[in-house]
């Protein structure tokens, strides 16, 4: 469920920071961009510990990702909601005026990720009726 996402995030991210690098001056909307692109980053690999464990992300704030399956319950659903409702706010709050041509172009990408995993969390739920994402999550740990 957070695969194409975390591709998608990874991929920004590493775009965030040459684009920092290669500007002398953030403005705040910009500086407040790229703290949103790495909490989304490390606050949805922290969701997906099976996910972070395969790229390379071990642990999230001390807590040991490695010894830890994804939550796919209720507490753990309703977790993912407000992570990705809260990011979302964030999103929606951001001055894009001041985004360069590549954040801009990001924030679509991060937009439109958002509202897949939101949709998928409010609306699909393959948690609730494919069993195969059970088998993937324990074949992948």
């Amino acid at each position: 469920m957070h695969r194409p996402l975390l591709i998608l995030l990874l991929a920004t991210c590493v775009s965030c920071n040459t684009t920092r690098q290669a500007t002398t001056t953030i403005t705040s909307s910009a500086a407040d961009f790229d703290k949103l692109t790495d909490d989304l980053l490390y606050g949805a690999l922290a969701l997906s510990p099976v996910a972070a464990t395969q790229t390379g992300y071990h642990e999230h704030n001390g807590v040991p990702l490695d010894e830890m399956l994804d939550d796919y319950s209720q507490t753990g659903i309703e977790g993912q909601r407000k992570f990705y409702d809260g990011i979302q706010s964030r999103v929606n709050s951001l001055n894009t005026a001041t985004l360069d041509k590549q954040q801009q172009a990001d924030l679509e990408i991060i937009k439109n990720q958002l509202n897949l995993q939101l949709l998928e969390l409010n609306t699909i739920q393959s948690f609730k009726h494919n069993p195969t994402l059970y088998v993937e999550l324990a074949g992948n740990a």
